[in-house]
């Protein structure tokens, strides 16, 4: 673990879910997102306050970001504060006598309770206390019993006690920049606060309370820590330097990622392979492991439920998230083993069951799409195509059209035993009988079967008389990759296929024969009617809500959360360096397995 120098200010980055590989980030980026040595604050005197900067604190204060972490970015206000209270935020080695009887004074000055905090050097939260805290607490209690002298419920977040405290007692210099910024009076406890406000010649550096503060104040104050030219700030995944937007910017999507998921989490029957990538997509919550066979006591009244695709609830008195994969997952298969870098998760139902709404099927029908939105899924059509990115990226990297004067068809097959079929295809649910319908409709094509990628692996079962495809088809193309053989057919013929929203990506027309989560808006032509979605809406629109709305992005090396540009980014980087010698031994040794069990 990095020590921290105590003459430095530093803002701290929240745990990475995953160990970062050796040479793959900077080591000064692994620790601090801000960091500035004390020694440096004099050298701005003459800087002046820019729009630049007021967008940056708005920015901070709009999110409500906390030098004390996101740990908790998804809770709520306190609901049973008792009264008003004085915060104590302070480490084991700055704790003393003298900061409890500060506290006991600007209690008692604000009529308020005492409530406190311990931090590391760090200023990650600690929930245990050393003997000697406890023991000089209960002292404080028995000399000022009037108080309330509890410890801060981690449950909540940090800075929702920041910025509604009296007044906020610290040791340290980033607890008095948070203070300033959301204009609560600070005291200043021997170590960087008051070294801070000594450096800055603050009118209350002698008496080391800060009751009120100002614009005049405020600005200064940043200017001299996070927005000084001298602040180092490395982005945490590439350990480049970044401007100080950029860094809340970054912090904002991680705070937006914790949001999307409840606070207290239970999965069943998960195995151990992938349980690092449910703490990843889940770094917000609380999250347990357990075994079906205890669902009936294991499962706590304040947790929500976590079921993979459309398997049944557990537990039908408690809350539920639905967990999928993403619409651009991998570069490789998930049933070999391949880490995803994308998960929907849904507490309406799934996006793939047509017989029930989906948050995505309601946001489709609800949503009042802003320019910028609209533009952003144009910027991320555009980028899906010019890298040849699909859901899985594999197959090989060549292919001819035919040489015909045909109209051509690709047929995409999907796995029949998959749950998107039974519960999205009403109608058509076999590869053979899509193919046959295909060449009723279209006697003259030139028809071209491409088969699920998880069955030319081996990985999943062919489905019923698949083998004779040949029959209804001119051609079967296996393992070319289907991105490139969009750019050459005239049109695609779905059931429910993921494959007909990448066709409609890159402009293709597509024929569904079931009921997907893209038909139904207007831009496909569905044999099935949808009577939920009566909305039009332009592929702008659908891209937008699919691909960057709907599911959460993780970084594979640190499994921070990230964007769908950024995802989209590291999959082009990964499928152009090839895939990798251990990813390829995880690939044989999951068909291995899947071959001896018995694959459906």
């Amino acid at each position: 673990m990095e020590s921290v120098d105590k003459e430095q200010l530093n803002w701290p980055l929240p745990a990475a879910p995953f160990k970062q590989r050796l040479g793959h980030t900077s080591v000064k980026s692994q620790y601090s997102l801000f960091r500035l040595a004390l020694n440096n604050i004099k050298a701005v005197q003459d800087q002046e306050w820019t729009h630049i900067h007021q967008q940056w604190l708005e920015g901070v204060k709009q999110h409500q970001l906390s030098v004390l972490g996101l740990d908790h970015a998804y809770a709520d206000q306190p609901k049973s504060e008792p009264r008003s209270y004085v915060l104590m935020v302070i480490t084991a080695q700055d704790f003393n006598q003298d900061s409890v009887d500060k506290a006991a004074q600007y209690a008692r000055q604000h009529n308020a309770y005492v409530w406190y905090v311990l931090v590391d050097q760090q200023l990650r939260i600690q929930r245990r206390l050393p003997r000697h805290i406890v023991q000089s607490f209960a002292k404080a209690r028995q000399n000022h019993p009037q108080f309330l002298w509890q410890q801060l419920d981690t449950e909540n977040r940090p800075i929702h006690w920041v910025a509604n405290a009296k007044c906020v007692l610290s040791a340290r210099g980033e607890l008095m920049v948070e203070s300033a910024m959301y204009g609560v009076p600070f005291v200043a406890l021997a170590g960087s606060a008051q070294t801070l406000l000594a450096t800055l010649n603050h009118p209350a550096s002698t008496h080391r309370y800060v009751k009120h503060w100002s614009a005049a104040q405020i600005q200064p104050l940043l200017l001299a820590t996070w927005l000084h030219p001298e602040t180092e700030i490395y982005h945490p995944e590439t350990g480049q330097i970044i401007t100080p937007l950029a860094a809340v910017s970054w912090l904002v999507s991680q705070m937006k990622g914790r949001q999307r998921t409840p606070r207290h989490l239970v999965a069943f029957d998960v195995n151990p392979y992938w349980r690092p990538c449910f703490r990843a997509f889940f770094q917000g919550s609380r999250l347990r492991f357990l075994h079906h066979d205890t669902v009936t006591s294991g499962i706590e009244r304040h947790e929500t439920q976590l079921i993979w695709g459309s398997r049944e609830r557990l537990d039908a008195e408690r809350p539920m998230l639905r967990v999928e994969d993403g619409f651009i997952r991998s570069v490789g298969l998930g049933a070999l083993f391949a880490k995803p870098i994308s998960w929907i998760v849904d507490k309406k139902g799934i996006y793939f069951d047509a017989t029930q709404p989906s948050d995505l099927e309601h946001y489709l029908t609800t949503h009042t799409f802003t320019e910028q939105e609209r533009r952003q899924g144009h910027a991320l059509k555009q980028q899906l195509v010019a890298q040849s990115l699909t859901k899985y990226n594999t197959g090989q990297t060549t292919w001819c059209r035919p040489v015909t004067d045909k109209p051509i068809c690709l047929v995409v097959g999907q796995v029949e035993s998959d749950a998107s079929l039974q519960h999205g295809s009403p109608h058509v649910c076999t590869n053979i009988a899509l193919l046959k319908k295909v060449r009723q409709q279209h006697p003259d094509a030139y028809i071209i079967y491409k088969p699920h990628p998880d069955v030319i692996a081996g990985a999943r079962k062919a489905g019923e008389n698949e083998k004779k495809a040949q029959q209804w088809c001119d051609q079967i193309e296996a393992y070319v990759g289907i991105e490139h053989l969009y750019p050459h057919v005239d049109a695609v013929h779905v059931m429910c296929s993921l494959a007909g929203f990448e066709a409609l990506i890159r402009d293709k027309r597509v024929v569904c024969h079931g009921i997907p989560f893209y038909a139904g808006w207007g831009l496909t032509d569905d044999q099935c009617l949808v009577a939920r979605r009566g909305v039009q809406r332009t592929i702008d629109e659908l891209i937008y809500a699919a691909y960057i709305w709907y599911p959460l992005y993780i970084n594979p090396h640190s499994g921070y959360y990230t964007t769908a540009f950024d995802a989209v980014n590291v999959l082009a980087n990964q499928k152009q360096s090839g895939q990798r010698f251990h990813h390829k031994i995880t690939a044989l040794v999951a068909k291995t397995v899947r071959q001896l069990a018995g694959v459906k």
